[in-house]
């Protein structure tokens, strides 16, 4: 597969992967998204134009911002990111605590070992909370909520359509938070560190 087909599946895999999780609030940089878009905009442009991308980005950012309109949402938006970060320094403690037993300082070791272990407990049941309070969250959003999650939706099962054409032979997969697509296939389920569908394009 030559270069240029292989990063345009990449980018619009991209695209897919970032409508989808807009639609539950969970949020791909927009400048990202917007950067993505732009480097393939002549090739999608039967499927996304630039008046389309303008209404898609319009919802992107209602929908990330429902959050600052409910004290509850915002509070529980803010744990889930500092639990994904805290996730990182605990698997950084883990890592850190094999190679000082490698290096022979096995109770220093043995203090961080313990404390990433019981670090990762809570913190992983903190980020699975706060993650199915955000859910909820958005799940209850009616009205203009539903609107613009139809548009997203729309736009992402276009271009899994259009990634159907171009892919040729080659298995493309998707990390998504929605399954009601047509043309895949579910992989892998949510588990308790995997909140997404590991699934093909098919």
């Amino acid at each position: 597969m030559d270069k240029e087909r292989k990063k345009l599946i990449d980018n619009v895999s991209y695209l897919i992967e970032a409508l989808d999780a807009y639609r539950v609030g969970r949020n791909a940089d927009p400048k990202v998204f917007e950067g993505k878009y732009e480097e393939i905009a002549d090739d999608i442009r039967g499927v996304i134009d630039r008046g389309r991308k303008k209404v898609l980005m319009s919802s992107i950012d209602y929908m990330i911002n429902l959050p600052l309109k409910d004290r509850s949402a915002r509070t529980w938006s803010s744990v889930f990111l500092i639990s994904r970060l805290l996730i990182r320094i605990t698997f950084t403690l883990l890592l850190l605590s094999v190679l000082l037993y490698v290096i022979s300082l096995g109770q220093i070791a043995n203090y961080l070992l313990i404390a990433g272990v019981i670090l990762f407990y809570v913190v992983s049941v903190l980020r699975w909370h706060s993650l199915n309070k955000l859910l909820d969250f958005y799940g209850k959003q009616t009205g203009r909520a539903d609107s613009r999650r139809i548009l997203l939706k729309e736009a992402a099962q276009d271009l899994i359509n259009y990634l159907r054409q171009i892919k040729g032979e080659r298995k493309v997969k998707l990390h998504l938070y929605n399954r009601d697509y047509d043309s895949i296939k579910v992989l892998r389920r949510p588990g308790w560190l995997r909140d997404y569908y590991l699934v093909e394009v098919v």
